[in-house]
């Protein structure tokens, strides 16, 4: 709402310091008023003015819905109907900002007219924000699009990018970047620029009959090597974990990268800092440092309800995770767990001397006997308490649900709160406001087999902000199924025999978690549409399938109509379908609904549907006979998923099912 009283000394200012004495007994002043005191004039269609004193004068802006009339703030006389609301606003198709108000005062809200960012600047969500999107080709470069051509220039955003296809004339088609007579065939590949196929052949690029260049058909590597990145090369049997020289903190010790006696890098057994130091991952910075004194912790994730029985042969995998400060000292800090249905303390535990956060900030606490779920886990963590001891024979410590977890210090005060599920409004003992069941603010109550874990290690002190469902991430960052891999061009022609599509779970080898809930979308790039459908709804359905159906912890989707048999054996979904398109494109993975990752690839020029991450990756039909692939999960000093598709996805030859090889520069 406008405020409708200029401040005064902007009054004094626009007209005049009154020196007079002050007038009294509603008299105007004698000594040469300029108004009569109380007079009230329009002075135009949105502004009134009022005389004070015969000389002071006020000016008065009417309401946002109101006209100056008659001397008066009177309501509009709306004979139409607004189309937006306030305070609304948009990016045009050119990337300006329009407005939502009463621009032509017939008393309605419509968007203005459109007004162009400054320089340095561009239209975001509404707003004219910094210019932060990088180039993805050079001015006036030409390229394919399938079988449009398109041509590089600046986009809404300012950056050079890909514009959208346009067709050849009649008789042409779009090769090399260039329309072409029908006739001429089209270039497969560049010379000197092999490939691995998916059954480890390598394929050759050299030039075919009509003087295009061709991919060979596969050939076998000999007996002693294997075809990596178009060539082959002396067979190891392993793969590189990690690049020469980095560092990752395995608890409170520090790990440096090192080569293996088969000859590969791997994190070695790591090694104890010196004196009372402790390993510290600050900002992607790996070094022995000194234990912090002071530092913040918070309940970060809680797993409780596992698959089927939550306790299995007097073992179980449920857990409470602790995140904050590296090498925080949290010794005799209190957990408390209580009943949503009635408020009360049904378990509480203390934290041993000298427990710390490891040195990525995590400290897990366990059940005294876990089991082989969890188990899985223990290589990323050290920092490991088995105090969730339980007070009954043959059950875990943790219900179902709804419930609560609260954290104390040391001293007793209560530094966190989480409660889960639908807890009793007046037994709420988490954070944020809870006054009754349909606005309580409570985490999240989680499906068997997933955790309920605080969004990107944030701290709102409101529950229902703070927290969501995720795959069990014990002493890791929290975090879910991801798209892990994208395989959709072949060389040549896309008969959809080795394509396919990978997720990967962020720890490997648990146990066999139904995939009930994930559907993975491909979403057209040119209309936004979903176009790939295994049922009623639009997405490739992954009901009633199994993590680790066929290898641990990866998920391969593939066309089973088509799909060649050395993918097949890797395929954990088949679906029946249409082929994965070559971009620009997206790939979207939900959750019951919710979003949780997404690639999107190509070129997308301004009025094109870009549902990905970030920025999308650049791909053209040179790079096929490759996939895009995330940096391998087993190299922990990496990040794989940054939230931006071009830093997070890499170039590399297919690996269905298996780890993807550390990218070449």
């Amino acid at each position: 709402m406008f405020n409708k009283i200029l401040p005064f000394f902007f009054l004094l200012t626009l007209f005049g310091c009154a020196t007079d004495d002050p007038i009294e007994n509603n008299q105007t002043n004698s000594d040469n008023p300029t108004c009569v005191r109380g007079q009230r004039t329009c002075i135009d269609m949105n502004t009134l003015q009022i005389c004070i004193d015969g000389k002071q004068i006020l000016t008065e802006l009417c309401l946002i819905n109101e006209i100056c009339d008659g001397n008066q703030c009177v309501p509009k006389d709306k004979n139409c109907n607004d189309t937006c609301e306030l305070p609304a606003t948009k990016c045009d198709p050119s990337g300006k900002v329009e407005t939502c108000a009463d621009h032509d005062g017939n008393g309605c809200f419509e968007f203005g007219t459109p007004i162009a960012c400054a320089d340095g600047t561009i239209c975001d969500s509404g707003l004219c924000k910094p210019n932060d999107c990088t180039d993805l080709c050079q001015e006036n470069e030409t390229t394919c699009e399938e079988d449009l051509i398109t041509t590089c220039g600046r986009s809404a955003n300012g950056c050079l990018e890909f514009q959208p296809g346009k067709e050849c004339p009649e008789s042409q088609t779009c090769s090399n970047g260039a329309c072409a007579d029908a006739s001429t065939c089209e270039d497969e590949c560049k010379i000197d620029e092999n490939v691995c196929a998916t059954d480890g052949k390598r394929r050759v690029c050299e030039n075919g009959p009509d003087n295009c260049t061709i991919l060979t058909e596969g050939v076998a590597c000999p007996a002693n090597e294997v075809c990596k990145n178009g060539e082959c090369v002396t067979k190891r049997n392993c793969d590189d974990l990690c690049l020469a020289g980095e560092k990752v903190c395995v608890g409170n010790k520090l790990a440096a990268c090192e080569t293996n006696a088969e000859g590969c890098l791997e994190f070695p057994n790591p090694t104890a800092c010196p004196n009372s130091e402790t390993c510290e991952n600050a900002n992607g910075v790996v070094g022995c440092t000194a234990a912090p004194v002071t530092g913040e912790v918070v309940i970060n994730e809680i797993f409780y309800d596992a698959i089927g029985d939550d306790v299995r042969n007097g073992k179980t995998s449920t857990f409470i995770e602790l995140r904050g400060t590296p090498g925080l000292d949290i010794s005799n800090f209190g957990i408390e767990l209580l009943n949503g249905k009635n408020g009360t303390v049904y378990e509480s535990y203390s934290m041993p001397a000298d427990s710390k956060l490891d040195g990525n900030g995590f400290a897990v606490l366990i059940s005294d006997n876990p089991d082989g779920f969890l188990g899985q886990a223990l290589p990323f963590f050290t920092n490991v308490y088995d105090v969730l001891v339980p007070t009954l024979a043959n059950t875990d410590a943790l219900q179902n649900g709804p419930d609560g977890v609260v954290l104390k210090d040391a001293a007793g005060v209560q530094i966190d709160a989480v409660s889960y599920g639908a807890p009793d409004p007046q037994f709420f003992t988490g954070e944020g406001t809870c006054v009754d069941a349909a606005t309580c603010r409570a985490a999240p109550d989680a499906f068997s087999g997933r955790s309920v874990g605080r969004v990107k290690g944030k701290d709102t002190d409101d529950n229902a902000a703070d927290f969501k469902t995720f795959y069990p991430t014990p002493g890791i960052a929290n975090a879910d199924l991801i798209i892990n891999e994208a395989y959709f061009n072949e060389p040549g022609a896309d008969t959809g025999e080795e394509t396919f599509v990978e997720l990967v779970a962020p720890i490997l080898g648990w146990e066999d978690i139904p995939l009930d809930g994930y559907v993975l979308h491909a979403i057209n790039g040119f209309n936004g549409q979903d176009y790939i459908s295994t049922g009623a709804n639009p997405g490739i359905d992954l009901t009633d399938y199994m993590l680790n159906e066929k290898q641990d912890g990866y998920v391969v989707i593939c066309n089973v109509d088509n799909a060649a048999l050395n993918i097949q054996s890797v395929c954990t979904v088949p679906y029946v379908g249409v082929e994965w398109q070559n971009g620009p494109d997206n790939l979207v993975l939900r959750f019951n609904g919710v979003e949780i990752d997404a690639l999107g690839f190509g070129t997308f020029g301004a009025n094109m549907t870009f549902a990905g991450e970030g920025s999308a990756k650049a791909f053209t039909d040179t790079d096929a006979g490759k996939s895009l692939a995330r940096w391998p999960i087993a190299d922990s000093s990496k990040a794989n998923d940054t939230n931006n598709n071009q830093a997070d996805f890499h170039i590399v030859d297919p690996t269905p099912g298996t780890t993807n090889p550390i990218p070449t520069p």
